[in-house]
Formats: C-alpha cells, structure tokens, sequence
C-alpha cells in the first residue's frame, strides 16, 4: 500500500448513515489519532485517505467575511465623515446563526493586493515618487543613516520606512519627502542629527536630495516643538483625552529662531509625518529613546519585541488634522474613528498574553482572549492572524479563512505591521498562505498545489512552486 502522497493532505469529513455530518469536534480527534498512527505505520495514510468521501461537508461557521467593505470601496470614501464615538467601531462577534458548508468557503476570496502595498513589499519606491531611487541612494551614501541604530533597525531603515508608508498612504510630494528624512535635522524628543539645521551649507545638502518645498518642512519638522501642535504632546502624555482643534497658525517654539508661526497646512501635514515616524518604530522598547538617551538605562534592550501603546493618540491627532489634509489616508476608517488609551492597553495585553503564555492557555481560553483584543481594537490584523491559525489547527478552516482575510483586509490599510517582531512583508506573506491553506482545506483539497510532475524533495516530500502559490493567491 502506498504512503498518504502529501504531508499537507487534510481527509475531508465523513457522513454517518444518516448522512449527517460528523461535528468538527469529532473529525478533529479523528485526525489527531490519524496523525500519531501515520507516524507509526505508513501504510494507514492511503487507508484513511481512500476512506474519506469527496462529498463530505465542514461543520463550521464563517465569521466577519463581511464586517468591512472591499478595500477599493475603503479607497474612494476619501471624505471626512463626522464621527465622535471612542471606541471600537465595529462590534465583532460569530454569526451564530449561519452555517457553513464548504460551497461558503469559495465566497472568502482572497483580498487583492492592492498596487500601492505591493509597491511597499517589492520596495518599489518610484510608483510612489519617480525620483525615489536616487533619493534613497543619496541617504544611503551618508555612514551616520547606514551605521546608526535607530528605535528598531537602521535609521536608514526607518528614515525609507516612513517615506513607504506616507507613499502608501497617498501622500502628496512634500509630505513623503519630509517623511524620508523627517529628523536629519534632529527632533523635539530626538537628540540625534545627521544634517545640523543651523547651517546653510547643510540645508542645501538636504535640498538637493528631497528639494526645495519638502526641505522647508523637514527644517521645520526637526526644529520646532511639535508637542505644541494641537496639544499632541498632552495627549500624548494623556494630561488631555483629544487633539485640539486646527482652526488657525500656531506660534509655538523653535530651537533656532526663538518662536516660529506655523500655517494650518504646515502643521497637518507634520502631524502627519509624526504619525508614520510613530508608527513604523511602534515597539515598547525604543533603542534611542529608552537607551541611547537615558544617561544609566535599566532595560535591556531589545525587549520582548511588545507593540507600544500609541494608536489612542494617533486616532485623534489624525481625525483633528484631516480636513487640512490634501489626501486624507486610509488609516483609522479614513481619521474618523478613535481608540481610547485604555481600551488599546487592554487589548495589546490581551493579544501579548497569547503570545507569551500559548504554552499554558487552552486553545478556548487563547481564542477568547484574541477575539477579545479584536473587539477593544478593530485596527489592526495580527489578533487575526492568530486566531486563524488557531482554527487552522482545529480543523476549522472556514473559520480560519475568515479570520485571515480580514487580517489582510486591515494590514492592507494600515501599511504596516503592529506587532514588529516580523516585518509586514513577512506578515502579509504568511498570512496570504495561511488563508490559501484555509481556503483549500475547506474544500477537502491538499492545503498546497503539489507539483507531482517533478521527483520529490530528497526526503520525499512533493515540491510545491512558489509561483503557483502567488498565482492561486490571486484568484
């Protein structure tokens, strides 16, 4: 009797004599004792794989397949809409009243990827600014980007980091540029520079590699005090629950000149900025402001790799500056939905209790706690991503696609990863696999397209084309 062909070959469910489906419950038991008997005689796998009827159905329940519209329908509703709820603003819950069945899983398509974050994962800088090569190879010519460590890499890493994100989120020219070297010119909290904004000399240097208009920003970003800019910086410090109003210039201070008046525009568009200088270090260790900057650090860096606390702030800064914004981004239901301090803490220690103490929590009580997480913060994917392979692993594929799909739906928007322990790319790529895998196992398919027109790998594992992954991702 020949071996089960695939490592990846999941049995479909079979039907008692009454043709009902046996519970998911039960199927999965039934794998478990199919995997430890296949790792002691390999001639069950092609018995139990024969035994399984093509006809059987899953016994799950979809779940969130609609709770956020396509993401081209998120695209075009660029325009501000009046909201003041704190909080959450979609309620997410299982649809106890559905079932699933595996025609349902074909309707958990795959989101598209859009243009602008495939630009992103590809590093293809020139879709969002044709003169983005030689802007980067110019910062990439100065040691202290390449050499210095930043909050969580390079500061080259993070200088290029900003500039995607701005780029994804739609930014115009001056605001992207002012992104890719937002602190040269050092910052409010930021001690370090690599250009000194008291020289002429060096403001030309600057001016030669983003230009003129994005120079004066840059200038402005990294000498004067930002935390004055709608009272970002008490928010910051939660001495003030919301931004305040943008209703006209602000004398604040400047490190050079004594006070400088910022125009309404030029302080949107460096809060802007500071959103995705924030957002791309968002860890709770910070190596410059936690290390390099404390004169006898009592951490060790890099820490456990936990996402900060910061999207309460950003929320509000970014609901107060939109209608002063020339494109207003995606983020956040397009700057109109707000996260409160204590519900993002909540949910990120939620979320990091998973990550931490998965050794010791019952797969209910780590499912509990992500669906949880989601519920206090509807922004980001990681929980879901989570949660999917949870019903990976459970058997619940239905379940588990609907979970990866939305991950990808809210990483697509946000332009970044929030828990850095990996890089988006690596996020988005993972988590397109694990919802093909989902999708497929649904159907009673392999989990991946074997290619067994080719010999095996030396072990005897059917080898799989990369390519015919990303082209199944597609459909």
């Amino acid at each position: 009797v020949s071996t089960l062909g695939s490592p990846f070959c999941v049995p479909t469910l079979p039907q008692d004599s009454n043709n009902n489906i046996i519970t998911m419950s039960t199927i999965t038991k039934l794998n478990r004792i199919a995997q430890q008997i296949q790792k002691s005689t390999n001639s069950f796998s092609s018995l139990w794989k024969n035994s399984m009827s093509s006809q059987s159905r899953l016994f799950v329940q979809a779940r969130y397949a609609s709770s956020i519209p396509p993401l081209s329908q998120q695209q075009e509703e660029l325009t501000v809409k009046s909201s003041t709820s704190l909080g959450p603003p979609v309620d997410y819950k299982y649809d106890d009243s559905t079932t699933a069945t595996t025609s349902t899983a074909k309707s958990i398509q795959t989101p598209e990827l859009p243009a602008n974050i495939k630009a992103l994962i590809h590093q293809d800088y020139h879709v969002f600014d044709k003169d983005a090569a030689s802007m980067i190879a110019k910062i990439k010519s100065e040691p202290a980007a390449m050499e210095f460590g930043h909050a969580r890499d390079t500061f080259y890493a993070h200088l290029v980091g900003t500039f995607g994100l701005l780029g994804a989120w739609g930014q115009p020219e001056v605001v992207r540029r002012t992104g890719l070297l937002h602190t040269a010119y050092s910052g409010d909290l930021f001690q370090f520079y690599i250009f000194r904004g008291e020289s002429e000399e060096d403001r030309e240097k600057v001016r030669d590699i983003i230009g003129l208009e994005s120079e004066k920003l840059t200038w402005l970003f990294g000498t004067v005090n930002r935390g004055r800019l709608c009272g970002f910086g008490d928010v910051v410090n939660r001495s003030m629950e919301r931004a305040l109003p943008l209703e006209g210039p602000t004398v604040i201070e400047h490190r050079l000149k004594g006070t400088h008046e910022m125009s309404v525009q030029d302080t949107a568009n460096i809060l802007m900025v500071t959103i995705a200088d924030y957002l791309d270090q968002m860890v709770d260790m910070n190596a410059w402001r936690d290390h390099h900057q404390m004169e006898s650090p009592d951490v060790l860096y890099p820490g456990d790799g936990k996402p900060a606390v910061a999207l309460y702030w950003m929320t509000t800064v970014a609901q107060t500056i939109a209608s002063n914004l020339e494109v207003i981004p995606p983020i956040f239901d397009h700057c109109t939905k707000l996260i409160t301090f204590e519900n993002e803490l909540k949910a990120r220690d939620l979320y990091w209790k998973v990550v931490v103490h998965e050794a010791t929590l019952s797969l209910e009580e780590q499912k509990a706690l992500l669906q949880e997480s989601i519920a206090l913060n509807p922004f980001v994917g990681e929980p879901h991503i989570m949660l999917a392979q949870l019903h990976h692993r459970e058997g619940e594929f239905e379940n588990g696609a609907a979970e990866a799909a939305m991950a990808l739906e809210k990483m697509y928007v946000l332009a970044s990863a929030w828990d850095k322990r990996r890089s988006f790319e690596c996020w988005v790529g993972f988590t397109r696999v694990l919802l093909m895998r989902n999708q497929r196992a649904a159907q009673g398919l392999e989990q991946f397209p074997m290619d067994k027109s080719i010999p095996p790998s030396a072990q005897g594992r059917p080898l799989i084309d990369i390519n015919d992954l990303l082209s199944e991702m597609k459909s």
